[in-house]
């Protein structure tokens, strides 16, 4: 089976040629996803015990999900937050407030887990 006209073989030798690894690498290549199921490229099924790093925990593809990125999609598909705001994020803190301790009124967003550490230190050091 190939994808876009190139085979598994030469995508594997792409892989091996032009991507730096920091572990150990399968010759696998997923090309879809439903639910907890990740297809290869040669159709093999594998259940998907990682949830693709933790940020797919309601599985791939799920119908709700397509529809409210296509949704914001078509309002708006990016919002550099450092300088601007928008409504999907104040939505979002409103809401993440109202679920957690009646003391915490203030939410931090950050792309990384070392930005999510470093905004906890700074947080300590301003409240020690």
């Amino acid at each position: 089976m190939t994808t876009g006209g190139i085979s598994k073989d030469l995508l594997l030798k792409i892989a091996k040629e032009r991507i730096i690894y920091s572990w150990d690498h399968l010759p696998i290549i997923f090309t879809e996803g439903k639910g907890c199921l990740l297809k290869d490229i040669d159709g093999k099924e594998y259940i998907d015990c990682t949830a693709q790093a933790w940020c797919l925990n309601v599985g791939h593809s799920h119908p709700r999900i397509i529809r409210a990125a296509e949704q914001q999609l078509r309002k708006l598909a990016h919002c550099f937050s450092l300088y601007f705001e928008h409504v999907p994020k104040l939505e979002l803190a409103e809401k993440l407030i109202n679920i957690t301790a009646p003391n915490l009124d203030k939410v931090l967003f950050s792309v990384t887990g070392s930005e999510a550490v470093e905004g906890a230190m700074q947080l300590a050091m301003r409240y020690r």
